[in-house]
């Protein structure tokens, strides 16, 4: 439910006083002026010809996250279980009489005997002790190669070229 608050403040000050009264109300965002005596002010003082420059009639709509809130039953609140017959959830606290269930919990992945998911996938593949990971080269390496004259840029360079150079390191994992 959004609560919204709008402030309507009426500022006025006789041309007798220098100081400025405020009357302030909390009103429904529908009214701007919701009160009589506001509205009597506000008749008594458009009469008089005193709203100049100076004196205005505000609104302010406060609107901000701290007033956002849900709808009535839009969230339903948890029922309180194991706390006496008469909450309707007492005693077996709707677990039922007896069995692995009602008297603890099971480990993650259990389903009741039967294999359980991670079981029945097959594995696949195998892990190559022997298997290389090669260091990524970007262009801007290479081209500093060359212009250090590391590397000759007439021929075809190429991984085997880098790695006899001593240019590019092979990682093994």
């Amino acid at each position: 439910m959004l609560k919204r608050r709008l402030f309507t403040s009426l500022i006025s000050s006789t041309p007798f006083r220098n100081a400025a009264t405020v009357q302030t109300n909390q009103r429904s965002c529908s009214t701007i002026i919701g009160s009589t005596i506001q509205q009597s002010i506000f008749a008594q003082h458009r009469e008089l010809g005193w709203f100049s420059g100076h004196h205005i009639l505000r609104a302010y709509s406060l609107l901000s996250l701290n007033d956002l809130r849900d709808n009535k039953g839009a969230r339903k609140p948890n029922t309180r279980k194991g706390r006496g017959i008469g909450s309707g959830k007492g005693k077996t606290a709707g677990r039922g009489h007896k069995g692995q269930k009602a008297r603890g919990t099971m480990k993650f992945g259990f389903e009741g005997g039967q294999t359980p998911l991670r079981r029945r996938l097959p594995k696949r593949g195998f892990n190559n002790p022997f298997s290389l990971t090669f260091q990524p080269i970007g262009l801007g390496k290479v081209a500093k190669l060359i212009n250090a004259g590391k590397i000759d840029s007439s021929e075809l360079i190429t991984m085997k070229t880098l790695k006899w150079e001593n240019k590019l390191e092979m990682v093994s994992d």
